[in-house]
């Protein structure tokens, strides 16, 4: 099957690539490369990289055109930097998503949503649950969720937040924070009380399980996470894996507390076996040796994707001005 990958380039995209071409598919991938200069391992080898926007419909629909399936990732990619420009937010995470999901007409089409739709709840939140979005992030996220769900061939999945090691790293997701802080300057500091419920996946197991569902025509919507767990238990985890200390700060505190309720994805994919989050940390805290994570690096939040995002903005600014 010849898919094509939205937003191929940023964190997600390389290792949901790299397990569709091991499943067999010829990937094709259309991003905008403005975080590949922060990649800190090889991209995967795919068919066909285009550089372009998803805003621009011409390059959109000749890239749909040439695949037998759509995954759309391409998007502002959390509710922080959805929040810094709220007119390029909507034209990337709703006015363009709208038009991926129009051109994806009547082939398979995967659309990552988030959890951060349920918002607060005091309630495991199953599909059904009322949604609650408290950010603009959010807000778009449920309202391209209603438009995929009309689509006969459209999967929709609310992730839970990802973490684990990738070829263009996030620092600013949970887990990959937490170790990151933990391997760098021996602290994990939580801006959030400890109670405070996240449900996770692994980056690697969010793409098996994206290629296996791909593969099995499953539509409709599900909720995608390995586990919930509490922020403070997770920073007890990495401490425990590290020597760490923990520190809280709130403030400043993310309000966003939620908890999912996976078992219709259970019922679906009784093949999928997620891997523990001890060895995902392990695994985190190897990438983080091996790509000379150092103190400053988290102290200047070189990778975290709103920092990187303003510093592509003042570059192509000075370019400008020139």
């Amino acid at each position: 099957m010849k898919v094509l990958v939205t937003g191929n380039l940023g964190y997600i995209g390389p290792v949901l690539a790299a397990a569709l071409t091991r499943a067999g598919h010829e990937v094709h991938g259309l991003d905008r490369a403005l975080f590949v200069r922060y990649a800190t391992q090889p991209l995967p080898a795919i068919a066909r990289q285009t550089i372009g926007d998803i805003r621009d419909e011409r390059t959109l629909r000749e890239a749909i055109e040439r695949c037998d399936a759509v995954i759309q990732l391409a998007a502002m990619s959390n509710d922080p930097l959805g929040e810094l420009d709220g007119q390029v937010t909507t034209s990337v995470n709703l006015d363009a998503t709208l038009r991926v999901i129009e051109l994806a007409g009547d082939r398979p089409l995967i659309l990552y949503s988030s959890a951060s739709v349920y918002g607060m709840s005091s309630t495991v939140c199953g599909e059904d649950a009322p949604v609650r979005p408290l950010t603009l992030y959010s807000v778009l996220k449920v309202a391209a969720e209603d438009v995929a769900l009309r689509q006969s061939g459209a999967l929709v999945l609310r992730n839970g937040t990802v973490h684990g090691p990738a070829p263009v790293i996030r620092g600013d997701l949970l887990l990959n924070s937490m170790v990151a802080s933990a391997v760098a300057i021996g602290e994990i500091v939580l801006m959030t009380t400890g109670a405070t419920m996240r449900p996770v996946v692994d980056i690697r197991d969010l793409a098996e399980l994206t290629v296996g569902l791909l593969e099995r025509g499953v539509t409709g919507l599900y909720n995608a996470a390995a586990s919930n767990i509490a922020v403070g238990e997770a920073a007890q985890l990495v401490a425990g894996i590290t020597g760490a200390t923990v520190v809280e700060r709130h403030h400043g505190a993310d309000p966003r507390n939620y908890a999912m309720d996976t078992s219709r994805l259970e019922a679906i994919a009784g093949w999928w076996r997620p891997r523990p989050l001890a060895s995902s940390v392990r695994d985190l805290i190897d990438h983080y040796r091996e790509i000379g994570l150092t103190a400053r690096d988290i102290t200047t939040q070189r990778y975290h994707r709103i920092t990187q995002y303003r510093a592509r903005i003042a570059t192509v600014e000075a370019g400008a001005a020139k």
